[in-house]
C-alpha cells in the first residue's frame, strides 16, 4: 500500500508542486518583487510539498519493513530525493528573506529547484518497477494460494465422494445380507 501511494500520489503531487514552486520562484527573483500573494502561495506551495515529502518518507520506511528486497533494489535514492527535496525549501525560505538578507540568485534557485525535480522524477521512475514487481509476486502468491485452496477442496471432494460410495456400497450389501438371511 505505502509503495502504492508513493507512485500514485505522493511523487505526482510532489513534482507539480515543485514545477509551481520553481516557476513562482522563477518569477518573483525575476521581478525583483515579492508581493504578498508570490509570497503567500510560494509559502503555501512549500507547506504542501513538505508535507507530501514526510508521508513519501514514512511510506517508503514502512515499505522497507516490509519488503527488505526494496531496500536493496532502491539504495538510497528515496533518501536523497528527500535531501534535494528539502534543499530545494530551504532554497525557497532563502528567496523569502527581506532583499538585504537574500542572496539567492535566478540561477541557483532554478539549479536547485530542477536537482529536486530530477531526484523525484528518478525515484518515480525507480518505484514503479518496483511496485510492478511487487504486484505481480503478490498476484502470484494470490494464485498459488487460490489453485492450492482448489486442489484441497477438490480432494476433499473425492474423499467425500468416496466415502459416500463405500457407505452406499455397505448399506446395499448389508440390505442384501438381511434379504438373504430372511430367505
Amino acid at each position: 500500500y505505502y509503495l502504492m501511494d508513493a507512485v500514485v500520489n505522493n511523487l505526482p503531487q510532489l513534482t507539480v508542486q515543485t514545477s509551481a514552486a520553481i516557476e513562482l520562484g522563477d518569477t518573483m527573483i525575476q521581478s525583483g518583487q515579492k508581493q504578498v500573494e508570490n509570497t503567500a502561495e510560494l509559502l503555501t506551495l512549500k507547506s504542501i510539498s513538505r508535507e507530501i515529502v514526510r508521508d513519501l518518507e514514512r511510506g517508503m520506511s514502512i515499505a522497507y519493513t516490509h519488503n527488505t528486497a526494496l531496500k536493496s533494489e532502491l539504495r538510497d535514492l528515496p533518501s536523497k530525493t528527500i535531501d534535494e527535496s528539502d534543499r530545494f525549501f530551504d532554497r525557497i525560505v532563502d528567496l523569502l528573506q527581506p532583499s538585504e538578507r537574500s542572496s539567492i540568485t535566478l540561477v541557483d534557485f532554478r539549479v536547485t529547484g530542477q536537482h529536486a525535480l530530477d531526484h523525484q522524477l528518478s525515484l518515480y521512475d525507480s518505484v514503479s518497477p518496483s511496485l510492478d514487481r511487487l504486484l505481480q509476486q503478490r498476484l502470484q502468491e494470490f494464485y498459488r494460494k487460490k489453485y492450492g485452496a482448489f486442489a484441497f477442496a477438490t480432494l476433499v471432494l473425492i474423499a467425500s465422494t468416496y466415502v459416500f460410495f463405500a457407505f452406499y456400497q455397505n448399506l446395499m450389501n448389508r440390505r442384501k445380507l438381511e434379504k438373504e438371511l430372511k430367505e
